[in-house]
Formats: structure tokens, sequence, C-alpha cells
């Protein structure tokens, strides 16, 4: 949360005083800055953790959603190429880091930005495939709009904000329960899995039912 806040706190002065046909330098740059951040930290034997959490480290997948709806009209009209090379770029991300291991050396210097630019497209497909079904078209592909996704969405913020905190207090007791095995069996994995989600997600449920959507009745008041 602290990594949003503080790009969202800077980016506004950003782009009020970069000349716009500048804009995709800069994109390039804090990108690069990033990468190069976390080369940086893993040459110098810093660890992981910095170079999950910093914001130097992390700019760069919000420095792509910028870029993105910079460059929505161009995803847009070139939706099933951007695709492709999306899925192209994220198998040889896969590949080169043996399956993006969170704190695993090519997954912290590269790999975050591959997930990030991957990750980056599909939401503007999202995007794109809303704006064409408000404007009567009917080729919003179907695996973007599925009714299960669709309600993930919508307790998103609430999973991403709950998740740690019931790890800490529910999470890894009940791992404990279990045995507490660094290595636990895949039936113990899927079931840990199934019991945590149900409950990350009941709790997000709640949240926002209970406390979000009455701010997000204010936006009204803030156009």
């Amino acid at each position: 949360l602290a990594v949003e806040e503080q790009f969202y706190l800077a980016w506004p002065f950003v782009i009020r005083f970069t000349p716009h046909r500048r804009l995709p330098v800069v994109f390039g740059v804090m990108v690069a800055v990033a990468i190069a951040s976390r080369v940086a930290l893993h040459t110098g034997q810093f660890g992981s953790d910095f170079a999950y959490e910093a914001t130097i480290c992390r700019m760069d997948a919000l420095v792509m959603g910028a870029a993105a709806a910079k460059a929505a009209r161009s995803i847009m009209h070139h939706d099933r190429l951007w695709l492709i090379g999306a899925g192209l770029v994220f198998a040889f991300g896969a590949a080169i880091t043996h399956l993006y291991p969170r704190t695993g050396v090519m997954t912290q210097t590269v790999g975050y930005s591959i997930l990030a630019f991957t990750c980056v497209v599909l939401l503007m497909l999202a995007v794109v495939s809303e704006a064409r079904g408000r404007n009567g078209k009917k080729d919003a592909p179907w695996w973007l709009a599925p009714k299960p996704l669709r309600s993930f969405g919508k307790y998103s913020y609430a999973l991403y904000v709950l998740h740690v905190p019931l790890y800490r207090v529910v999470g890894i007791p009940l791992r404990n329960w279990f045995g507490g095995q660094p290595h636990p069996s895949f039936s113990v994995s899927v079931l840990y899995f199934v019991i945590m989600t149900a409950l990350t997600f009941a709790c997000a449920v709640l949240s926002y039912h209970l406390y979000e959507k009455h701010f997000l009745r204010l936006k009204d008041r803030f156009t």
C-alpha cells in the first residue's frame, strides 16, 4: 500500500511538468530504473525483501499501467496482437525464471516486469472489451467476463488488504495444526488453499458491504 501511495503522490507532478511528447521516454526510464535497482540489490546481496517491497524497485508496474492508459487506442485496434504478444512474453518469462518463484533472482530482476507487462495487457483488454460492450458490440472474449471472476474483481481490494493479516492470525496456526511441515503433501496444500481462500473471500465480502460501499457512494460528490 505504501508503494502505491508514494507513487500516486508523485505521479501527478510528473505528468503535470513533463511535455506530452516526452512521456514515453519518462515511462521507459522509470521502468529501466526499477529493473536496474533490483539487479543492483541482488548483485550487492541485499536479499529479496527490499527488491520485493521498495517503491523504486516496484514502480515499473505502475508506470506500465500509466503507459497503457496513454496507449489505450492502440490496444483497442490491435487487441489480438497484444494478447498474443503478452502470451509469448509471459511464456518466455516462465522459462527463464523457472515458473516465477517469488524471491528467485531471475523473477526479481526481470520477472516482475514481465508479469507486470502481462497483467497490464490483460487489464487493458478487459477495459476495451467493456467499452465495446457498452457500444453494443459483442466481440468481448468470454473469458474476461465470467461471474465468478467479476466477483473476485469486485472484492479484490479487500482480498488484497486482508490476506496477510488473516495469514498471520489464522493461516500460521492452521499450518501448525496440519503439522507445520515446510513442504506439506499435495492434499494438505490444497485443503489449506481452499480454507484460506474461502475465509479471505468471506471477510472481503463483509468488508465491502459493511464498510467500502458506503464510501463508494460518496464518489458523485467529488466529480
